[in-house]
């Protein structure tokens, strides 16, 4: 079916997810979704709510335009390079699953043990964080030749796909550990806007003009270009730990 194939397929997997969501939110002993959480009359809440997850919203709005741009840079660079790097975004998406899972779920543990004034668990998540960028680092470097024997493109794009999968060796650690101290454990604290700030200083004032400048103007190598693409989570990585390390998000905040 081609495109419309693929359109109709993410559709289709939308509404199971969100039909999945529902039926699971009925059981019992299950948190139950209500529009009326949205609304909530008690204004404190309210404010509360607003200010620590408007932040995160802006972030997704960064992060979906970095998308969009990111896709039209591989474009211009031809359609070996399309296809390499839709195929690497597929490998590397399937194995950070495990980082983001635990990074969302960060939020959550992490948030609960800072309402009993505990930051262990959050030191303790840093560093399971980056022994699984570790471990999908080195998985992803294993599975590289059998990727690139049953990958079916041509000679270019199978040279293209070599290179970008070991470029994203390095990125699935960087990006293990951001996902947990960004994604889990200052939105846990309630800092969720220095993960906002943090991702669109990075992303749009650092990486996408690097490498709209090495695409278009100085006309770089595909390889040089999806390098610097990939450099917005290891960027991040000193900025984030100083940050970290100062513990100004170990913040409780549950109200008495």
């Amino acid at each position: 079916m081609g495109i419309p194939g693929a359109a109709i397929a993410t559709v289709l997997a939308v509404c199971i997810q969100l039909v999945w969501t529902l039926s699971e939110s009925i059981k019992q002993n299950s948190i139950k979704i209500k529009v009326s959480y949205l609304f909530h009359t008690d204004k404190t809440i309210q404010k509360d709510f607003n200010r620590y997850t408007l932040p995160i919203v802006g972030n997704y709005f960064f992060w979906g335009g970095g998308v969009t741009i990111f896709s039209a840079i591989i474009g211009h660079l031809g359609n070996d390079a399309v296809a390499a790097s839709s195929l690497v975004n597929i490998v590397r998406n399937t194995l950070a699953c495990v980082s983001k899972g635990l990074g969302t779920a960060g939020v959550i543990l992490v948030g609960n043990e800072l309402g009993k004034n505990n930051i262990g668990l959050a030191k303790h998540s840093v560093k399971l964080a980056g022994i699984i960028g570790v471990v999908t680092c080195i998985l992803l470097i294993l599975m590289r030749p059998l990727i690139l024997k049953f990958s079916g493109l041509t000679e270019t794009a199978t040279g293209y796909l070599s290179g970008m999968l070991l470029i994203c060796s390095y990125y699935m650690i960087a990006g293990s550990i951001n996902n947990m101290v960004i994604g889990g454990i200052f939105c846990a604290g309630g800092k969720s806007k220095f993960g906002c700030i943090c991702d669109g200083v990075v992303l749009w004032l650092i990486v996408m003009p690097a490498a709209l400048s090495a695409a278009f103007y100085f006309k770089l190598p595909v390889l040089a270009v999806y390098f610097i693409l990939c450099l917005d989570e290891c960027i991040k990585i000193p900025i984030v730990f100083w940050y970290y390390r100062k513990y100004t998000w170990a913040q409780n905040l549950t109200k008495r």
